[in-house]
C-alpha cells in the first residue's frame, strides 16, 4: 500500500499508462 501510494505520487503518468495496458491487451 505504501509503496503503491508513493509510486502513484511520484509517476501519476505511469498510473494512467498501467490502466490503459490491460484495456489494450
Amino acid at each position: 500500500m505504501y509503496s503503491s501510494r508513493r509510486f502513484r505520487i511520484k509517476s501519476p503518468n505511469t498510473f494512467s499508462a498501467s490502466s490503459s495496458w490491460p484495456l489494450s491487451q
